[in-house]
């Protein structure tokens, strides 16, 4: 695959090609995650399942998540990319064709699991392949990333309600569509090589450290603190994130008692364009900006929006929803930040640390839904404010572990 000319290491068909497979597994991400909108309230209805088995189903989706990421990082690290990718796509897809045989609830929902569980392997895929693609501008190929999920995502309930429409099969017909779509891609994928390899040890044969080295494992992140710094990191700003998400509405709605079908529509209308159209126009911005100065701006100012509307009242979601256009840095620059900090072990490091994030974070809603039970309805949203605290004290100690190790870096290549 040798070219004269080249893109951050990769020839430029090679380039084209990892670019075009992220973005589509992003995309097939967004498309099977947000079947959920028209797929699982049909589920729901066609199967008569009370609150209390949905509550606990729902619950094991996010676990089965989780466990996608888990198994992820292992096929990376044993496998290679190129299986890794393959997997998600196959998971995705036994899971939907057997769903079509399944006749109760539960049989049902194992299969629902068994395609949340391609959505944990579609995010590493996507996270640790652009991690060791895009070495050069690599907050505007993040954000063009994420942005394929959105359309992904907002395509997903279209195709669900054609895959009804058409086969007129409930709630299977929705899978019935999205394992055709996700088949078609999967078959490009069989044809396009992924050219990200793995080096025997450190800089012996990849002398541009672009290659993650095959030494690296779990171990080497568990006994990493700045891996834990950078967990909780990226946690305190998916808090703050889902936070505005899920308790923002329920605040608006109990505490300022505005109208679920009137401002609640608007507020989450403007929440989905402002975080669509930051993640389509930030990249440039944030490579400008540097990675850690972009993540210091963005949780200072979600921490002022917080704070000045709670003080505004009834007029705070004006504050509030622009939020959405800076949290939407939030995961993208992280990423960015973990590729300075852990450089060709990245795509490794980052498909560990999402997965601890994850483990970390999964109390979190627990929580915040039983303080809001016990000392009143505003606090779940007001503690926000703590979460954006917190993330500005890890994104100050990740700095710092950047920085010791860029100087331990510096001293190593001197005293040579």
């Amino acid at each position: 695959f040798e070219m004269e000319t080249s893109t951050d290491g990769y020839s430029k068909t090679q380039f084209g090609l990892l670019v075009a497979t992220i973005y589509l597994t992003m995309l097939m991400m967004g498309l099977t995650e947000m079947s959920c909108l028209v797929a699982l309230p049909m589920m729901k209805t066609y199967f008569n399942v009370s609150d209390d088995v949905w509550g606990l189903f729902s619950s094991i989706l996010g676990g089965c998540y989780l466990f996608g990421c888990f198994c992820a990082s292992f096929i990376l690290k044993y496998c290679g990319f190129k299986v890794m990718f393959m997997s998600a796509f196959i998971v995705d897809i036994v899971g939907c064709v057997c769903l079509q045989v399944t006749n109760s609830f539960w049989q049902a929902a194992i299969c629902i699991f068994v395609i949340w569980t391609s959505t944990g392997l579609f995010e590493i895929s996507t996270n640790s392949a652009s991690t060791a693609t895009f070495k050069k501008n690599t907050a505007t190929w993040m954000m063009f990333m994420q942005c394929c999920f959105g359309i992904g995502a907002t395509l997903s309930p279209i195709v669900c309600r054609f895959g009804v429409h058409v086969l007129k099969h409930d709630f299977f017909s929705c899978y019935v569509a999205i394992a055709i779509i996700v088949s078609f891609f999967f078959l490009l994928l069989i044809f396009v090589p992924i050219p990200i390899k793995f080096v025997e040890g450190e800089d012996k044969s990849d002398i541009e450290g672009r290659f993650p080295s095959s030494d690296y494992s779990w171990c080497s992140t568990l006994k990493s603190g700045v891996a834990w710094i950078c967990a909780f990191s990226m946690g305190m700003m998916e808090a703050v994130e889902v936070g505005n998400n899920t308790w923002a509405p329920l605040y608006l709605q109990d505490v300022l008692h505005l109208d679920p079908l009137k401002e609640l529509v608007v507020f989450g209308t403007w929440l989905q364009i402002l975080f669509t159209v930051s993640r389509l126009i930030s990249g440039p911005l944030i490579d400008c900006l540097g990675y850690f100065t972009s993540l210091y701006i963005s949780n200072v100012i979600c921490a002022l929006l917080l704070i000045i509307g709670f003080l505004l009242g009834k007029n705070g979601p004006y504050a509030f929803v622009f939020m959405s256009f800076f949290y939407a840095w939030f995961w993208p620059t992280n990423v960015c930040a973990f590729m300075k900090i852990f450089k060709n072990n990245a795509p490794l490091a980052s498909s560990h640390i999402i997965v601890m994030q994850g483990l970390l974070t999964l109390p979190i809603s627990t929580i915040l839904g039983t303080i809001n039970r016990k000392f009143g309805q505003q606090w779940a949203y007001h503690l926000l404010l703590v979460f954006s605290v917190l993330s500005l004290i890890a994104i100050t100690l990740m700095l710092l572990a950047y920085k010791r190790i860029e100087k331990k870096e510096t001293e190593s290549l001197v005293e040579h």
